[in-house]
């Protein structure tokens, strides 16, 4: 009687470390998701550019933020001046300071021309600043900014 008493333990030990092996996957920490959220808005900010789609690069910033004005400008002249545009970005660090994320980011782009078959290449490092919402939306441009290389 003993031993069945034993093999029950063992058993319901058994189950027990099985069980909690194959519990749900952890979800990814806040941090990890707000991150992941920017490296796609970075993303798509990156190919709407390319494409000229002013709907599409501006409503990833922030239409309240006065900050980004000169980017705007900047960036609709850069619009009329190239046929093509490549921008490639590497998130190094990301910080929540008080109601927003700071991320220092480097960059590689490629533009070329309309008027001249050249290509200018050029590349950066610049602090975006992003709203804290669930979506980020950048709010200001620091360093230096891949929109507005047609000065």
């Amino acid at each position: 009687m003993r031993s069945q008493h034993t093999q029950l333990l063992i058993l319901l030990l058994s189950l027990a470390l099985f069980g909690a092996c194959a519990s749900d996957k952890k979800k990814p920490s806040p941090i990890a998701t707000t991150v992941s959220q920017i490296q796609k808005n970075l993303s798509s900010l990156a190919i709407a550019y390319s494409n000229k789609d002013e709907n599409g690069f501006f409503g990833g910033l922030d239409p309240s933020s006065d900050a980004l004005d000169l980017v705007r400008t900047r960036t609709l002249r850069d619009f009329e001046h190239f046929n093509s545009s490549e921008i490639a970005f590497v998130l190094e660090r990301v910080e929540a300071e008080a109601g927003r994320l700071k991320t220092v980011v480097r960059w590689k782009g490629v533009w070329v021309q309309k008027l001249n078959v050249s290509s200018i290449e050029k590349r950066g490092k610049a602090i975006f600043f992003w709203n804290d919402a669930s979506d980020p939306k950048m709010i200001e441009v620091r360093g230096d900014s891949p929109f507005g290389v047609f000065r």
